[in-house]
């Protein structure tokens, strides 16, 4: 039983990666932040590339930090179910802060971006 949450930690991240190839593969503007009205990018292609890659990113990311949940199943050794919660804390932030810092930087038009 405990191997299932290996598993599903596993489709959530493959979920992220999934989220990334069709935000990668779109033609229309994809958003990053839920409920927000992103403002009209000239470069959507490369936008919409650079959301894929850092959704892809966080995903393959969030597998990886997902692999000390095995030897948990196995020694029952719980400390070792924080490594993941803790990592995937400062993975979000980390994304967030990329996002802002970098695409958005980038890509959103200077008048938009100075209005933030």
């Amino acid at each position: 039983m405990e191997i299932m949450g290996f598993v599903i930690w596993v489709i959530c991240g493959l979920l992220f990666v999934g989220i990334g190839i069709y935000d990668y593969m779109s033609k229309k503007q994809v958003g990053f932040w839920a409920n927000f009205d992103v403002p009209e990018v000239e470069d959507v292609i490369g936008f919409n590339k650079a959301v894929g890659r850092l959704f892809i990113t966080y995903g393959v990311v969030f597998i990886l930090i997902g692999i000390p949940l095995i030897p948990s199943i196995f020694y029952k050794n719980v400390l070792l179910v924080f490594i993941p919660i803790i990592g995937t804390v400062f993975e979000t932030i980390w994304l967030m802060v990329y996002f802002v810092m970098k695409i958005e930087k980038k890509y959103y038009p200077k008048k938009v971006y100075k209005k933030r």
